[in-house]
């Protein structure tokens, strides 16, 4: 099984698929939202800080590692399977989903900051709500429609 692809989101229904020979169905709004959030990281990033904190080291950097992670599983994910490029538009939007989760959770990514207030949890946490919503949103406008690179 190939990565590439995989986190590719389709919003252009019937377009020719260079990966099967057929065509690709459109993506549910549940399936974009689905391929948008970064399960990647949901058990790497606590389970990092949890050995972070009982080692005494600041966990901001950790946060960074995991964009990192993001942005390079990502750019591959959703590559299409005939080489063209990355979806970019649905790669940022990953990575604010988690940023915004890594604030919810509690945690930072800022170096030499105070972990964020109850308040700033409370923000974030609204933030992320309507974020939640909006993320398919996002990638359908900014991102061109087409299911693989061949077929803009």
């Amino acid at each position: 099984m190939t990565l590439r692809g995989t986190l590719r989101i389709n919003n252009a229904p019937g377009l020719a698929d260079a990966g099967n020979g057929g065509t690709t169905q459109r993506d549910s709004y549940l399936g974009q939202l689905t391929k948008l959030f970064p399960v990647e990281v949901v058990s790497i990033y606590p389970a990092g800080i949890i050995l972070l904190k009982a080692v005494e080291v600041k966990t901001w950097w950790f946060a960074w590692l995991c964009v990192v992670g993001i942005i390079l599983f990502r750019s591959i994910a959703t590559t299409s399977k005939d080489g063209g490029s990355a979806q970019y538009v649905a790669v940022g939007v990953a990575l604010i989903s988690f940023l915004l989760w890594v604030v919810v959770l509690g945690g930072w990514f800022l170096p030499n900051a105070a972990p964020p207030s109850e308040k700033t949890i409370a923000i974030a946490t609204a933030i992320s709500l309507v974020w939640t919503w909006l993320a398919p949103l996002v990638v359908a406008r900014f991102e061109p429609t087409a299911t693989s690179g061949a077929a803009r």
